[in-house]
Formats: structure tokens, sequence, C-alpha cells
């Protein structure tokens, strides 16, 4: 596995007493595994395209993107075509210097901005989203506006640094506050689907007949579908067929045409061929171990 490269806050701000920096980005380039011991990443698409692999998942990247990597979490950049962004880093805490989280009215900024060390030890997360273009102007602006206060250093400037900062969190919030109230519906109808899959796997269900139980045309469905749980419907499909059928290899003495068939394969060849790009070895060899 590639090595894992680490940073530290101090390696781009050396003052303590302002845990806060902000820098223009640009990618042209793969950048590999990386990760920060002491401060949490926000980045903002600006231009340009490029995909952000993170625990194991993989987001496509465009102008208006936004990302939030929390302390501890590993992840790369790759396919970058000429991308354009907005480093904001700060220590965990600093959300929370500024902010008073227990303000039920700020619910969305303090999911957001809260720090989520745990979501390394669960393999989870939820901190990309797309913002319109209103919004990301904003946002630029107040980001913007924090650079040229930290190159001034005029009397003042960390105040209005921090209070752009809250302007740009904020509306960010705000942003993913609309975003989660239609999103909770979707994933709602997408996780139906796949409790669908869970139990219907043993038949000839189609990717069709799952969208139209959501609602959804068959294109915005599957695109749903890859976005919450990294793959496909069909691939979902073959993987609950798959993961059924080396269970029965193992505690059945089932032929491995039967096997084939009550996991929902209608091909034998076509199952021992899928069965061993996927385990490494034939459904025989597989029971045999």
């Amino acid at each position: 596995m590639e090595e894992t490269v680490w940073f530290r806050m101090e390696q781009f701000n050396s003052d303590k007493s302002f845990p806060l920096f902000v820098q223009y980005g640009h990618h042209d380039v793969r950048l590999g595994r990386h990760g920060h011991r002491d401060y949490v990443e926000m980045v903002i698409v600006i231009a340009g395209t490029g995909t952000h692999k993170v625990l194991d998942r993989t987001y496509e990247l465009k102008r208006g993107s936004v990302f939030i990597i929390p302390v501890g979490v590993v992840h790369s950049y790759e396919n970058v075509v000429d991308m354009r962004v907005i480093n904001v880093m700060f220590a965990a805490e600093y959300p929370r210097t500024m902010v008073n989280m227990q303000d039920e009215r700020l619910e969305a900024f303090t999911r957001l901005f809260a720090n989520n060390e745990h979501y390394v030890n669960l393999g989870y997360y939820d901190k990309q989203f797309e913002l319109s273009e209103g919004r990301l102007q904003q946002v630029i602006f107040a980001f913007d506006k924090i650079i040229r206060e930290e190159e001034s250093r005029m009397p003042g400037w960390k105040e209005i640094a921090g209070a752009m900062f809250v302007y740009a969190a904020v509306e960010i919030s705000r942003n993913t506050e609309m975003t989660d109230r239609r999103f909770a519906t979707a994933l709602a109808k997408i996780e139906d689907s796949r409790d669908c899959i869970n139990y219907s796997f043993m038949r000839n269900i189609t990717v069709s007949e799952l969208a139209t139980r959501t609602g959804y045309s068959t294109r915005h469905f599957v695109r749903l579908f890859k976005e919450i749980y990294g793959m496909s419907p069909m691939e979902c499909i073959l993987d609950v067929r798959l993961k059924h059928a080396c269970n029965l290899l193992k505690i059945s003495s089932l032929s491995i045409s039967d096997i084939a068939a009550q996991s929902g394969f209608t091909s034998l060849s076509y199952f021992s061929r899928y069965f061993k790009e996927k385990m490494g070895v034939t459904p025989r060899r597989y029971r045999e171990q």
C-alpha cells in the first residue's frame, strides 16, 4: 500500500495564537495519500475537475465541490485536471470558540464542524457536498478577505479574519442544511431499495424495477445509489448473491449448479466466471479450502 504523508499545522502557520490558515492551491497532478495530524482541512474547489478518494470512497470534484477532512482521516486526489482550490486549515476546536454550538438554530453548523475523529474508526465519511454558484461566490469572497487580512497584519486582522470564517462557515452550513432535507428523503428511498435487494436477490430483480420503487428515473437512481453505497445497484445485487453463494458452499452439500440457482445466478457458466473473478478461485476450489 502507498505510504501516507502526514502534515501538521505548523508547516503552514507558525502563529499558534491564531489557529486558522487559508491559501489558494493548484493541482494538475495526482496528490497521493495524506492526512493531517493536528488540524481539520476544508477544501473549496473553484475551477477544474478531479476525483477525491477518502476512506475507500470516491467522489467527483468540480467547481462548487466542498469537503471537510477531520483530523486523522487519509485522503488523496486522482485524475486532476487544472484543479484550483481554496485550502482552509484550522484547529479542530476553533469553530467552537467562534460560535455557540449549543444553539439549536445552528444545528447544521454544529454537525458540519464538530470534531469527528471517530470517523477514522468507523470508516464513515459524509462531509462532501456541492455549493450553489451564488453561495460559492459569497464563500470565495469571505476566504479571499481572510487571505488579504493575514497578509496585511493590520490592527484587528485576526478579528476580521475570524468573522469572515464564521460568515463563510455559516453560509456553507446553510447550504448543507437545505441539502440534508432533500438527502434525507432520498436516503430513505435508496435504503428501501437496498433492503429489497437483500430479500429479493434470488429472483431476477432488475435495476429499473428498483428505480421504479423509489420514484426516480433509472439514471438518477443509479447515481444516488452509487453516491450512498459506493457501488452501482447491479454491483450490489451481484455482491449479495456472491456472499450468499460463498456461505452455501461452506455450510451445505448442494451442488454448485443448485447453489448458483439459489443465489440468483441464472447461468452456471457466468456464476463460475464471476466467482473466480471476485474470489480468485473456482467455486469448487473455494469449497475445498
